[in-house]
């Protein structure tokens, strides 16, 4: 349940990150250079070239993020094992010893 909500809210916080970097990029980009350039011709020219940065940045962008929540992620996981080696040794020590005290206690009963 935990790794399911800690994925859906990354999942989210990665979305709304896209969509507020790209919505800003595309509206402020265009109006940027519509005032700068008349020319349509050019316009178009840099509308692809502004399109091919956007698609560079925000891969960039989604590989960082991944990146790092991945890394976070496998942190948990390595944490995780190691409290499952700590449960598993301290059941084998509580097995062993439950062993013993029946030994014990078959003795006595003798």
């Amino acid at each position: 349940m935990v790794m399911r909500d800690l994925l859906g809210n990354t999942a989210v916080k990665i979305a709304l990150i896209y969509f507020t970097v790209s919505g800003t990029w595309i509206a402020a980009s265009d109006l940027l250079l519509g005032a700068l350039v008349e020319d349509a011709k050019i316009i178009a020219y840099l509308g692809i070239v502004k399109g091919w940065f956007f698609v560079f940045i925000t891969t960039i962008m989604l590989f960082t993020l991944v990146r790092g929540n991945i890394r976070l992620l496998e942190a948990k996981n390595k944490d995780l094992h190691a409290r499952s080696m700590e449960t598993e040794a301290a059941y084998e020590e509580l097995a062993a010893t439950e062993e013993e005290l029946r030994w014990q206690l078959d003795e006595l009963q003798r």
